[in-house]
């Protein structure tokens, strides 16, 4: 049986909570309108994707996790840092509401996704390689594609700071309700 897998940086329940604040004044700005079928993400399901590997074996599972393990060995906590609320993709017909990383972050988040892929690449774990630059964004909600002009004006400066302390190995089950997540390993970063 093949699992839908990828790795990713869980948030603190403080960040958590936080976010939930934020997307509750944005949920009142939509509210009562139904703007291209909004759908905001639960509070549990907030991660940061470092890898998404689609559907992998039991072999490659094993494999995907003692990679993971290593990686957050080999990293410290990294700092995450958001700054601001803006639609999403940034290039193309917004179709999603993301809460947006520094640079420095993407920089630092970046490093930790090459090392985890190439220890997959050379053990021959088989995943969709992305080639454009890795970009930190969180997934506050989705809605069908939509003119920029057509949506209401939610961007803004928004900072939200922690330290990471686990690099997650998550498995994703798709549902008519929309994605639930599964925590499979959790490892600590080095210090």
């Amino acid at each position: 049986m093949k699992r839908r897998v990828f790795v990713a940086i869980n948030l603190p329940e403080t960040a958590k909570k936080k976010i939930n604040e934020e997307a509750e004044k944005i949920k009142l700005v939509f509210e009562g309108q139904n703007f291209f079928g909004c759908r905001f993400a639960p509070s549990k399901n907030l991660h940061l994707t470092i890898s998404f590997l689609g559907y992998q074996d039991d072999n490659s599972v094993a494999l995907i996790a003692d990679a993971a393990k290593k990686t957050a060995e080999k990293f410290e906590n990294p700092q995450v840092v958001f700054n601001k609320v803006i639609y999403g993709p940034q290039k193309g017909a917004p179709r999603m509401i993301w809460l947006l990383g520094s640079e420095q972050t993407s920089k630092n988040l970046a490093e930790i996704k090459n090392y985890l892929e190439n220890l997959l690449l050379e053990s021959d774990v088989g995943f969709q390689q992305e080639n454009r630059p890795y970009s930190t964004h969180l997934t506050l909600a989705r809605f069908e594609t939509a003119p920029k002009a057509s949506l209401p004006a939610i961007e803004k400066d928004f900072r939200l700071e922690f330290s990471a302390e686990n690099l997650d190995f998550m498995e994703s089950h798709l549902k008519k309700t929309g994605a639930e997540y599964e925590s499979l390993s959790s490892f600590k970063f080095s210090g």
